[in-house]
């Protein structure tokens, strides 16, 4: 083969492509799905290598990288943490060898490093109400006077202190405790936990992580999510390219249910407002699956950047959204979010399910080993 006459490079919603050539009908064609990943897990990449848009045979393709902190095993890299957060890029050589055909080329692969900025791993056996905050501060568990006029709710709210600490872990409770709202003159027959950093922590941008074992009933919902601070709906952590009217008013990067498939099944969802119309809501999003349940530890994970989000469980890329944009229309820009944990009861068999649990059962918990933030 001759000398190289052209190489191209470009990008297309994640995927990076190079294809050099030396003639017009002689190329090799790499391609990768390029992701930052997730602190504290090693990142895999897998080269997709094709000449003349035609498969390679393995004896005829080798890969190899200039960082020898870097695993290679065929087609796929694996960069340890200690890699990406010592340097911007690593070089990826793809060779081509079959009998004195050669070619081959260099692809420059960006890193992203995180630096630590947020970090509650719940020693002790008290919370840090420095840090957390119940969502909810007005409901009482003292009985009103006029309590029997209330209207009576078969499911839960936030109450201010249904959780616990102990063994480095963060309780998040269902109790039967009976709450009161005195504002809307309800009455709910169960208590549950939400917690909040409006107070303490806020971020535009970044990675954000959390371990967590969620409740083993149906009928209830284990989140972990992200909101705009301001009035819900009416700000918004990014803006639809393409649309820019519509703003994003929540990131949920963990919902779910034991009552979904075999207690193995999470939501992942965006949750969209027409700012302009009403508040018109859109949301999308999709059931993803672990491979052994719910109830086991987790770490699920969301990467915001101004244009996309990545989300993750463990280490494994789920899903990717793109086409969106720091500013809207009508001066409307993006704000600082902060995190949520919570578990929440809701009505029997609504949209968590039916309920297969009884007051014997109670109180129901959901695990947080940890919450990160990362920038």
């Amino acid at each position: 083969m001759g000398s190289i006459f052209n190489k191209k490079e470009y990008s297309n919603k994640g995927i990076h492509y190079t294809t050099v050539r030396v003639e017009a009908d002689v190329s090799l064609r790499t391609e990768y799905y390029w992701h930052p990943g997730v602190p504290g897990f090693d990142l895999k990449y897998n080269f997709d290598v094709t000449m003349n848009h035609g498969e390679i045979a393995d004896e005829n393709l080798k890969i190899t990288c200039n960082d020898n902190r870097v695993t290679v095993n065929k087609t796929e890299i694996t960069i340890p943490e200690e890699v990406r957060n010592s340097t911007p890029e690593i070089i990826v050589n793809v060779a081509y060898k079959n009998g004195n055909d050669e070619l081959d080329c260099n692809i420059a692969v960006p890193l992203k490093s995180w630096e630590n900025t947020f970090n509650d791993d719940f020693e002790g056996d008290t919370l840090n109400t420095d840090v957390w905050k119940s969502h909810r501060n007005h409901l009482t568990y003292d009985k009103p006077e006029d309590a029997d006029t209330y209207k009576v709710i078969d499911r839960a709210q936030v109450a201010p202190n249904c959780y616990t600490v102990s063994d480095s872990m963060l309780n998040m409770l269902i109790t039967d405790d009976v709450i009161y709202d005195p504002i809307n003159k309800e009455t709910y027959l169960y208590s549950e936990c939400c917690l909040d950093t409006r107070d303490s922590f806020l971020q535009k941008y970044g990675c954000f992580s959390a371990r967590i074992s969620c409740a083993k009933f149906g009928g209830l919902n284990t989140a972990f999510w992200l909101l705009p601070l301001g009035k819900y709906s009416t700000k918004y952590t990014n803006f639809k390219t393409e649309d820019a009217k519509w703003g994003l008013a929540e990131i949920d990067i963990l919902e779910t249910s034991a009552a979904w498939g075999q207690g193995n099944r999470f939501a992942i969802t965006e949750h969209y407002y027409d700012y302009t119309n009403n508040y018109a809501h859109i949301q999308e999003g999709e059931y993803y699956e672990v491979e052994d349940k719910m109830t086991d530890f987790h770490v699920f994970t969301c990467v915001w950047f101004e244009d996309s989000l990545y989300y993750y469980v463990d280490d494994k890329l789920l899903r990717t959204t793109f086409g969106l944009r720091a500013d809207g229309v009508e001066g409307e820009t993006m704000t600082e979010a902060y995190i949520i944990v919570d578990v929440s009861c809701y009505l029997d068999n609504s949209w968590v399910g039916k309920r297969n649990f009884t007051k014997a059962d109670l109180p129901i918990k959901a695990q947080v080993d940890w919450v990160k933030a990362y920038k």
